[in-house]
């Protein structure tokens, strides 16, 4: 690992840190009914969204461009996850004219986004898991396998702070879009 990734990989893994963070943060202002975060989770939760959801493409983008990581085929399915979000943040953005379309509208897209991040939320799970410890199964590769992938899902490129690895990363983005998303919906 070059010494520009490695300082690149330090900065992400304090990120990660940062968001894991602001997701027990904000669940605690969920559970606690922090009405002023709340409030402002409302205004600007999908803006915050979109920004952890192309966040984590840039960082994706630059381990594969940059660092020449080849990407499994989990990481794959997280990174096509990612895109589909930032897909749904930004159509989010469009707005119609009528009023009842748009409440429809949004509410549809709220439980569609819902849905795509907890399959994120699965997926990396899953994968953080098995790049901790792959001997949980016999055969850690068998998804791998059955997607076509060159690389084992248990490699690990970087194990930053001894657990953040890039599954953990985008596990970190996931469940804190999750938090934010369950904190900006009005009751």
């Amino acid at each position: 690992m070059t010494p520009f990734v490695s300082l690149i990989t330090k900065l992400l893994a304090i990120g990660t840190i940062a968001m894991q963070i602001a997701m027990v943060y904000v669940v605690y202002c969920v559970i606690t009914k922090k009405t002023k975060i709340l409030t402002y989770l409302e205004i600007f939760g999908s803006k915050i969204a979109l920004l952890l959801s192309l966040g984590a493409l840039a960082a994706s983008y630059f381990y594969s461009a940059f660092a020449n990581f080849i990407p499994c085929s989990l990481c794959y399915v997280q990174r096509y996850t990612y895109i589909v979000l930032a897909i749904l943040f930004l159509s989010s953005r469009a707005t119609t004219r009528d009023p009842v379309l748009l409440k429809i509208n949004n509410r549809i897209l709220y439980y569609f986004t819902l849905l795509v991040t907890s399959f994120g939320i699965l997926v990396s799970g899953y994968h953080s898991i098995l790049q901790m410890n792959p001997t949980i199964t016999n055969t850690p590769t068998a998804l791998c396998a059955l997607l076509h992938s060159d690389v084992s899902c248990s490699l690990r490129y970087f194990y930053e702070f001894n657990y953040i690895s890039m599954p953990v990363m985008s596990l970190s983005g996931f469940l804190l879009i999750f938090a934010i998303l369950i904190a900006s919906r009005k009751p």
